[in-house]
């Protein structure tokens, strides 16, 4: 074991288990699930977790009422089912409790009416919710106990009542959501009652000899909800009256979302103040969370007494065997989450689909053959990889571990392609894990590189590769408007090959990230910037979290929103736009400068002339059709697994 990680891989007693390191998966969700109950394919993600080292895992949210997604407890097979999974957890030694949780006024998405304390509409949901009745209170507290009931006889070591992120207890506790007037409503001991009665219920239905935890938001970080201090004085409630086995504490509600699940905006360890505050008022364990990525980060926290468990969601996902690397000093080979929010955005906001991660595409392949462990070659090959991007460098990977002789080849002076330019964007540094990572694996495996190599189809049909594979990348799309001669694009403005003036308009031509990216880039450093683009907002496929992040971000620099508008034309020094709704012109002057941000098109020409002139050739990444960074690097990983 790695000594310098003692406090992460000492035991924790919670309750009525022991945890045999300080490492909790929290709760996310999967959609691998069966209609609320565990899959094949649930299973073996939560199985790879507990091989991978990790001392708790939390399993995802499961609803318990109908007015909330229904109640999965209801079914017969809830108990037999749940317990092959918390078998396969228990192989290792791993402890295993289950998430309770009932929506509130955030049940997403649904044609029922969502029930919560009062009738305050919640930015999830199409209807304003139905105010509970006592009768209904008592009912939801009574689902919550037979859930707990049913979560022991399936073989879950503990149950944790989801009290965080604005669902049904937060809105019974804050003062924002609950305007009762009755038992359940006006003094923080009457917000408390629901929550504490439920508790209460709880540990009748199974003893006091079973864990029971409870996480929290430290803040709600709105206006009018409950702060830190208030969070201060709530905790010792569900300690002392509550009698819970521990707190995880979280951040924020859906009406601050860049706070629950940070973006690679937010710093590392940002949500760890919270968790370290709560553990001065309470004496139980608290588990903190807030982008803990590494080792040496996570030991600092329990060191520091900022927390006596590290809770990681996206860490986790990124690489399952996070802890037993860890444990053996293996740090460089630790693939590190990027925090570019696509798992949460695909659970969240894109639902339903079933959860994956940008950096590791094994996430949720689990049980597909040749995923976890890579198939080795029936004939080993010489591979030639052109395009040194993080897709490229993924094939290469793969390819390797294959069996496969590997050359990888790119025209640019490092590995990372266009990965390298967008993390030059102010906060999107994170971007460059993805290309640490598969160099270090590249060196790692022995695949040969070749830098600076401008390749033409004469001198790849030398190499004379028994497959080829190219990932040569996407080239910029040029907009249609009138003096765009004029005009520079994104890419060259983040990599400083083109200067713009102190006015400058961009031209938000794509819908995800890249136009935001380099107004923010502009605006920090004091440019005037007016982001002009025909949709209602620019963005609009850009997950919601790191959206509302970079939007805080626009706005307190000042950049101009210009929607619904399209650019005509650029002249010397003005741009005209056109209201797409409306048709109507109008010119901005004194613009010294217009950037372009249209996203790319496939850099695949060589690709074609080449078809017929290699015994196999593949396409990977944008050069096989622009996409986003998740799709790129599973391309690489497909294809990997093909040549």
């Amino acid at each position: 074991m790695a000594s310098q990680f003692k406090h992460l891989f000492s035991p924790l007693r919670m309750g009525s288990f022991t945890a045999p390191n300080r490492i909790a998966c929290l709760p996310h969700g999967t959609y691998f699930d069966d209609r609320g109950l565990p899959s094949e394919r649930s299973i073996a993600y939560y199985r790879t977790k507990a091989k991978g080292g990790t001392g708790l895992i939390i399993h995802e949210a499961v609803t318990t009422h109908p007015a909330s997604y229904g109640n999965v407890f209801a079914s017969k097979e809830v108990a037999p089912r749940f317990k092959k999974l918390t078998d396969a957890v228990h192989e290792y030694d791993t402890r295993i409790v289950v998430q309770l949780a009932h929506a509130g006024a955030q049940m997403q998405a649904t044609f029922d009416t969502p029930w919560a304390p009062s009738v305050v509409p919640s930015p999830r949901t199409w209807f304003p919710p139905h105010e509970m009745t006592v009768a209904e209170i008592k009912e939801v507290v009574r689902s919550f106990a037979d859930a707990t009931v049913k979560s022991r006889e399936a073989g879950f070591d503990g149950v944790e009542i989801q009290a965080a992120h604005g669902y049904l207890f937060t809105e019974f506790m804050s003062p924002f959501s609950n305007r009762r007037t009755d038992d359940y409503g006006g003094s923080l001991e009457n917000r408390m009652r629901f929550t504490l009665e439920t508790i209460e219920e709880v540990r009748k239905a199974v003893g006091g000899d079973w864990t029971l935890g409870v996480r929290i938001s430290g803040d709600e970080m709105m206006e009018g909800g409950l702060t830190l201090d208030d969070m201060l004085v709530i905790a010792p409630f569900l300690v002392e009256q509550g009698r819970a086995d521990y707190l995880s504490v979280s951040l924020g509600t859906y009406r601050s979302p860049s706070t629950m699940i940070d973006p690679m905006y937010y710093p590392l360890g940002s949500a760890v103040y919270c968790g370290a505050a709560v553990k001065t008022v309470v004496q139980a364990p608290v588990i903190s969370r807030g982008r803990i990525q590494d080792p040496v980060q996570a030991e600092e926290i329990l060191s520091n007494s900022q927390a006596d468990m590290v809770g990681m969601g996206r860490a986790l996902i990124a690489d399952p065997e996070w802890p037993n690397k860890a444990r053996e000093g293996r740090l460089d080979d630790i693939r590190k989450c990027l925090g570019c929010n696509e798992c949460a955005a695909r659970i969240l906001y894109y639902a339903p689909m079933s959860l994956r991660c940008t950096t590791n595409a094994t996430t949720g392949m689990e049980t597909q053959p040749g995923w976890l462990e890579v198939t080795p070659a029936a004939k080993p090959k010489k591979v030639v990889v052109v395009g040194g991007g993080p897709s490229g460098m993924e094939v290469a990977e793969v390819a390797a571990r294959r069996g496969h002789k590997v050359s990888l080849y790119d025209k640019s002076a490092e590995l990372g392609g266009t990965a390298l330019v967008a993390a030059r964007a102010p906060g999107r540094d994170g971007l460059l894990e993805a290309v640490r990572y598969r160099a270090h694996l590249v060196q790692l495996l022995g695949i040969e590189v070749h830098l600076g190599a401008e390749m033409g189809a004469e001198d790849i049909v030398k190499l004379a590769p028994d497959a080829l594979v190219m990932a040569t990348g996407s080239a910029p799309i040029i907009p249609d408007a009138l003096g765009v001669e004029r005009a520079v694009e994104a890419r060259d403005v983040l990599s400083g090959k083109a200067e713009t003036g102190q006015n400058v308009v961009v031209i938000a031509g794509e819908h995800h990230i890249q136009a935001l990216s380099v107004a923010d880039f502009l605006a920090g450093q004091g440019k005037r910037v007016y982001l002009v683009c025909e949709e209602y907002y620019s963005g609009m496929h850009l997950d919601h979290l790191t959206r509302h992040a970079i939007y805080q971000r626009l706005y307190r620099q000042g950049v101009v929103f210009i929607p619904n508008s399209a650019v005509k034309e650029i002249k010397d020094n003005a741009v005209v736009i056109v209201n797409v709704m409306t048709r109507e012109a109008h010119i901005l002057e004194n613009i010294d400068t217009a950037v372009y941000a249209c996203g790319g098109r496939e850099n695949n020409a060589l690709y074609h002339d080449l078809q017929g002139k290699v015994k196999e050739i593949y396409a990977a990444g944008d050069c096989s059709g622009v996409k986003k960074l998740i799709d790129a690097i599973r391309s690489g990983a497909i294809v990997g697994r093909k040549v």
